[in-house]
């Protein structure tokens, strides 16, 4: 079912949530990525003031994710929304930056991102078998960074209990209808703090950052990162997998 947010982060921000009880912390099903798929094509084919529209969604799964309702559901952005800033004219989604890099193997990467991330493009109306193969790729890419992380640093991460059927490690995907692509995660985010080691916020990121995009509470934080980038960085390699 669709329902919009009734805490939006941007105008229209809207949820696709399943009507039966599904939890998030478990493996998206062929039906979430299929319905997805089609909210995705459905906002691309309609037309604001004469410009094609377009959207992003993502997926919070974790403790580490930003993930905040345990109940299954994915969010979608208007990516015109995204950037109705005149300071972000030369904003891009990080995903399509992500998809610009071409490899062999199917799996893309930007080196210039501070936090391991895979992104495979999709072939044009993707049945929903592809798309659940896609997904279980790029899942199966993140866990094995998880691993090597933590093979390459004992104590650093623990792996979630998978007891009841969640998946063993948190993680943002996000999908157009250009691609898909997942960030393995190891923390929500990182308290931000002024020169005197003085506390101004914690600042929390989710599944928008695969969109290049983040929250902020207090005009301080956003100051203090618009500033100094290299906090942003040193956020950004915290939550992820370096």
């Amino acid at each position: 079912m669709l329902v919009l947010n009734k805490l939006p982060v941007i105008a229209e921000h809207f949820i696709l949530a399943t009507k039966a009880i599904k939890q998030q912390t478990h493996a998206l099903e062929q039906d979430d990525l299929e319905a997805t798929y089609a909210c995705l094509k459905a906002w691309q084919e309609g037309e604001a003031q004469g410009k094609q529209k377009r959207l992003f969604a993502f997926f919070n799964s974790g403790e580490h994710s930003g993930a905040s309702q345990p109940h299954r559901h994915l969010q979608f952005l208007p990516v015109e929304n995204m950037a109705n800033d005149e300071q972000s004219s030369d904003w891009d989604l990080l995903i399509d930056i992500m998809l610009s890099r071409d490899t062999s193997t199917g799996l893309r990467q930007q080196s210039a991102v501070p936090f391991t991330h895979f992104a495979i493009q999709l072939p044009i109306n993707p049945t929903g078998p592809q798309l659940l193969q896609i997904y279980n790729d790029l899942y199966h890419a993140a866990k094995h960074a998880v691993d090597a992380f933590m093979t390459a640093n004992p104590g650093s991460l623990a792996l979630h209990p998978i007891d009841a059927g969640s998946l063993p490690i948190s993680y943002n995907l996000a999908m157009t209808l250009e691609g898909m692509a997942i960030c393995p995660r190891r923390a929500e985010g990182e308290m931000l703090k002024r020169e005197d080691g003085t506390e101004i916020g914690f600042i929390a990121l989710n599944g928008t950052t695969l969109g290049g995009t983040l929250m902020v509470k207090h005009q301080e934080e956003w100051d203090v990162l618009r500033a100094q980038p290299e906090k942003l960085e040193s956020i950004l390699e915290t939550i992820g997998i370096p």
